[in-house]
């Protein structure tokens, strides 16, 4: 049996009358803002944690998101990619706005030689912005955390594959030819 849980945050991107339309990035930064706290959490309690994520909905409101597929130690591509299909299934009926997952990568952090635990964030918004934020991390003693400073790298498409209001973008053909069925 697969599960997919999603839980509130109270947490709500502005929205309403008088305020002004936030922008794609200063979203992503708000799931970003609610979702690391527990993947930290995570680290200091187990030492490590399961990809896990969150995402906006339609409305601004900000979901936790988890993936579950029976197992009791899944591999991590199996959890990232039930929450893909999950997400790709609320974006193509326009129910989210924007997504984070969270994942546990090795990576050589700009200006180092040794490769370091770090937290990677894939960020995705429907209007057209996407990328991965990299906190590069140490465990203190007891589990602790201490992140350092994070770095970006560019990251493709995933989830939102359609225009920003979830159709088919239509290609017009040159002037004088006819569209093709």
């Amino acid at each position: 049996m697969k599960w997919i849980l999603a839980t509130a945050l109270v947490l709500v991107a502005m929205s309403g009358k008088g305020e002004d339309k936030m922008r794609p990035k200063d979203e992503c930064q708000m799931i970003l803002d609610a979702s690391l706290p527990i993947v930290e959490t995570l680290l200091e309690k187990n030492g490590e944690f399961f990809p896990t994520g969150a995402y906006m909905s339609s409305t601004g409101t900000i979901l936790h998101l988890s993936f579950y597929d029976g197992r009791e130690q899944p591999p991590s591509v199996a959890v990232m990619d039930g929450m893909k299909s999950a997400l790709k299934a609320m974006a193509s009926k326009a129910e989210i706005k924007a997504y984070a997952i969270l994942y546990d990568v090795r990576v050589v952090p700009p200006g180092k030689t040794v490769k370091q635990d770090a937290i990677a964030i894939d960020l995705e918004h429907r209007d057209d912005y996407q990328v991965t934020v990299i906190f590069p991390y140490t465990l203190e003693k007891g589990h602790k955390p201490i992140l350092a400073a994070p770095f970006a790298t560019a990251k493709k498409r995933e989830i939102f594959v359609q225009s920003p209001n979830n159709r088919p973008e239509v290609i017009r053909p040159p002037t004088g030819e006819k569209p093709q069925p």
